[in-house]
């Protein structure tokens, strides 16, 4: 897990980024499963902007910091599943770390945002709807998992 910023339409962004990918054929570090956990919880929220809320319930039952495995079958697996069909693009299975200054790829079907930018902005939104705008201090949530609590803590040296 890493922060990340970079330059959006003019504005200076901090992301919660991935050291490297989460999720099917991936390295899946557990501070950075437990950042998509978190991601995900977060889009599980009532409060969540999804662009298909019908995987709201998908989310939510993702848990962060649980145990992962990347078994069809697992929660977050499910959810990255879903979130992937939602979006469209490619449906590899798993979350990629963003690259400084690239937030969008193109397929054969267009231009796509990558997931975890998605999955960050529902962490910014879920924060700011019940932690009275906390960003980027995940660790002040009360869900939030130890290993992404101990990454802000240390990257903003508290």
């Amino acid at each position: 897990m890493q922060m990340l910023t970079g330059q959006q339409n003019g504005i200076t962004k901090m992301l919660w980024n991935l050291t490297s990918n989460v999720g099917a054929k991936s390295p899946n570090r557990p501070d950075d499963v437990q950042l998509v956990q978190f991601g995900f919880y977060c889009m599980g929220l009532p409060t969540a902007k999804l662009s298909d809320p019908s995987f709201r319930l998908i989310y939510a039952a993702v848990v962060p910091g649980a145990p992962f495995s990347t078994d069809e079958y697992d929660k977050l697996m499910l959810a990255i599943r879903g979130l992937q069909r939602s979006r469209g693009g490619v449906q590899d299975g798993h979350i990629s770390a963003l690259k400084q200054g690239q937030y969008t790829y193109r397929d054969a079907s267009g231009k796509h945002g990558y997931l975890m930018e998605t999955l960050t902005n529902n962490m910014f939104d879920g924060l700011e709807a019940s932690s009275r705008g906390m960003w980027p201090r995940l660790d002040k949530h009360p869900k939030c998992p130890p290993l992404v609590a101990a990454h802000i803590k240390a990257a903003l040296t508290l």
